[in-house]
């Protein structure tokens, strides 16, 4: 018989982001869940204790500039800040020069990671 517990379960901490290109989104997705339940005021001082490099270096010169009073809207400054402007038509123009250099499994996991950034993409 299972025992059960009370207590929520914890989501894994969330990795440092660094700044590097294309990755915002799923680290906003990772620290949405590790903050979920904080008040609005905390999340975002948790959350600034997980940038690295060049968006600490951002989160620094920004933060001295603007009062950022939560984690919604740090999680849209950061987006705005660190996706790319055209991230579809970036995409797109990945796929466009897209060739097979390895295996068929890295093939599809290299088109699947592509498509996720073309929204209104069909199969056909």
């Amino acid at each position: 018989m299972l025992a059960t517990n009370d207590r929520a379960a914890k989501p894994n901490k969330p990795s440092l982001f660094s700044g590097k290109s294309g990755t915002i989104e799923a680290w906003c997705s990772h620290m949405d869940a590790y903050v979920s339940g904080s008040e609005p005021d905390e999340a975002c001082c948790i959350a600034c204790t997980y940038l690295d490099g060049e968006a600490f270096t951002w989160w620094q010169s920004y933060s001295a500039a603007t009062s950022v009073p939560d984690w919604d809207t740090l999680r849209t400054c950061l987006i705005r800040r660190f996706n790319p402007l055209d991230k579809v038509q970036a995409a797109r123009n990945k796929m466009h020069s897209w060739r097979q250099l390895k295996d068929v499994g890295s093939f599809n996991k290299s088109f699947l990671s592509i498509v996720m950034d073309i929204p209104d993409i069909t199969e056909s």
